[in-house]
């Protein structure tokens, strides 16, 4: 891990697991979690409100970690409220105005109309109090309405 300050005590921290890479930007101060369970694995906003910024790569397109560092932490970045610049290496400018949505090299992406966890194991709504999430002849239920969590399928 390393950490890259940002101009409002916020900036950068970069992480690396196998030829995978992670870069994950707060622009207001944070603190790492230091007791209880995430203790060292979880980063907490000091802000009433924030912008984060979450950056992949990997080696195989991004050259080494240290490559990897560089290139994003150099990257142009603006934040100004709620509105974001960033030319971020590899997709090309990213834009978002919480008033007038995201658009990422050009293009408009949606933030709306779709699930939201929609993969082979689970698909669910937004505003979904019912989650339901199968592999293997394994499923795991949450029911957060009335706040029951069941399983099947599996050795105890």
């Amino acid at each position: 891990m390393k950490e890259v300050p940002g101009e409002n005590g916020g900036g950068w921290i970069f992480g690396k697991r196998g030829d995978g890479y992670v870069a994950l930007y707060s622009d207001q101060p944070y603190t790492w979690t230091t007791s209880g369970p995430d203790a060292d694995q979880e980063v907490i906003s000091l802000g009433y409100q924030n912008v984060w910024i979450c950056q992949l790569g990997r080696e195989a397109t991004d050259g080494s970690f240290e490559a990897f560092i560089k290139a994003v932490s150099e990257a142009p970045l603006t934040v100004d409220g709620l509105q974001v610049h960033f030319d971020s290496p590899g997709n090309g400018a990213v834009d978002f105005d919480w008033n007038a949505g995201l658009r990422v090299g050009g293009r408009d992406v949606p933030l709306s109309g779709y699930s939201r966890f929609d993969n082979p194991y689970t698909q669910v709504a937004f505003g979904s109090l019912q989650q339901k999430i199968e592999f293997g002849g394994e499923s795991l239920v949450l029911d957060f309405e009335k706040g029951v969590r069941s399983v099947t399928g599996v050795d105890r």
